[in-house]
């Protein structure tokens, strides 16, 4: 719900700007032309029923502007046009402006997928609209268009309703900050609706109105539920339901979600409210995108010698060691054939266009790590690359643990944690110690055939003693 503090004449654009540095897949465009990512979310506007508040989020990639030495860094100026027009072709909203960005290092812009991002807000009639931006770099002439069609809905009604999703990058409390708040919370939009797999949180921000908030009413709360849903309408995921207290007639819905399970692809996000007094149910739906990590989409053929090395790393834990020597021994050429023919080998269903197995492989092995890798200060011994220390190793061989028990360390003795897989063997565990203090856990003892067995790890936790693992 907006606040009437927020609102500016139904002429008037209230233009904020951002940076984000965020790292999704580029798509193809010609040579001459910037890129432009655009969305849009509509909001129940409570000064006037006859309209609602719509935000339309876009964003321009920085490396694609030309920037020009500066006295204090190098800057780039972008002339923006935004053309709104109603189904009869009239125009409804014109506005011209120009932003900047001013930059320090033109290389670090160069190397990365940094956006400018930024939100336009103004209010509407219900409606269908089309709607035209134009962008040009002003010191390159290079120049972008975007065009989008926007459904504006009625909120004139009584019955329990959603606004639209918005899909975010970032979502937290923040009373200060004025560009991207709402309801006291800082909402970072996400205008390219695209996530990495295995990377972040899908972040979401909606409004949910004419709950039956009275005597009756409010003694009942509401439900909330997420889903995501694919192309086909199916449900690969679901988040659940929660039952939330009334605030009053509207209420804020918040929530972060974990798509990293998801395979590279389109989805539905799927929002559903209930009101537990009235019985009524509603729904809205957000399209997203999962995209491949950069370490997935390169782990292809090796185009060097290089990446034929690191992906033989890649290899370490899942390739025979007769398979690792033949790679060993072939050229740039002949290792290509093999890592094709391996993934081939390694398809649990070639039926499908993804190899599932190599695709949850590396997944594993970018959290792995993620969560592992150590680098610790002045200690050169506990530097390590985290699919090299034991807790990778067996994260990325067997996956994410049912259950971890935790110990942390005490007088008498060491840190120590143990990791249950159910549903392997029969059931195993791992038993893991930080041997020195320093966060490092090496691997004392499991029940896994072919792991490390030592049934009397118990007797080494002792602080005192400095037994290796």
């Amino acid at each position: 719900m907006k606040k009437q503090s927020k609102i500016k004449a139904d002429l008037a654009w209230v233009l904020f700007l951002a940076l984000a540095l965020w790292f999704p897949q580029r798509q193809a465009l010609s040579a001459d032309s910037l890129r432009i990512d655009l969305d849009y979310a509509v909001f129940k506007y409570l000064p006037d029923i006859d309209k609602s508040y719509l935000e339309i989020y876009y964003s321009l990639e920085q490396k694609e502007l030309e920037y020009l030495q500066q006295p204090k860094g190098f800057g780039a100026v972008i002339s923006l046009e935004l053309t709104l027009k109603d189904q009869k072709g009239g125009t409804v909203k014109e506005k011209s402006w120009q932003i900047g960005n001013l930059v320090e290092d033109t290389a670090k812009v160069l190397s990365s997928d940094a956006q400018l991002i930024d939100v336009l807000g103004d209010t509407l009639p219900a409606g269908t609209y089309s709607l035209e931006l134009k962008t040009l770099d002003l010191n390159s002439n290079k120049a972008g268009i975007k065009k989008a069609q926007l459904f504006i809905p009625d909120f004139k009604t009584d019955s329990l309703q959603l606004s639209d999703i918005q899909l975010a990058l970032d979502l937290k409390e923040d009373t200060t900050e004025v560009k991207f708040n709402k309801s006291g919370m800082k909402v970072f939009p996400n205008p390219r609706r695209e996530y990495i797999a295995k990377q972040g949180l899908l972040y979401l921000y909606a409004e949910v109105y004419n709950l039956r908030f009275d005597s009756e009413g409010n003694k009942k709360g509401y439900s909330l539920s997420f889903s995501v849903l694919d192309s086909n309408s199916s449900n690969p995921k679901d988040y659940g339901s929660m039952i939330h207290t009334k605030p009053g007639n509207t209420s804020v819905v918040v929530s972060a979600l974990n798509v990293g399970s998801l395979l590279p692809g389109n989805y539905f996000l799927q929002v559903s409210a209930k009101d537990l007094a009235s019985g009524e149910g509603t729904k809205k739906t957000k399209p997203f995108q999962v995209l491949a990590s950069p370490m997935l989409e390169a782990a292809g053929e090796p185009g060097t010698e290089e990446e034929a090395k690191n992906l033989r790393k890649m290899l370490t834990y899942i390739a025979s060691k007769d398979e690792l020597r033949m790679y060993d021994q072939l050229n740039l050429t002949g290792k290509r054939q093999f890592i094709t023919e391996f993934w081939k080998r390694k398809d649990p269903d070639p039926s499908t266009p993804e190899n599932e197995f190599k695709i949850e492989y590396y997944k594993r092995w970018e959290e792995a790590q993620r969560r592992y890798s150590t680098t610790e200060e002045g200690r050169d011994a506990w530097k390590k690359d985290g699919w090299k220390t034991d807790m990778g190793k067996v994260y990325i061989i067997y996956g994410e643990p049912d259950n971890i028990e935790r110990y942390p360390v005490s007088m008498s003795a060491k840190a120590w944690e143990k990791w249950y897989y159910d549903h392997i063997q029969g059931g195993v565990y791992f038993i893991f110690v930080d041997e020195q203090g320093y966060g490092v856990y090496r691997l004392a003892h499991s029940t896994a055939k072919g792991e490390v067995y030592d049934p009397s790890w118990e007797d080494k936790l002792n602080s005192n003693q400095s037994s290796q693992y």
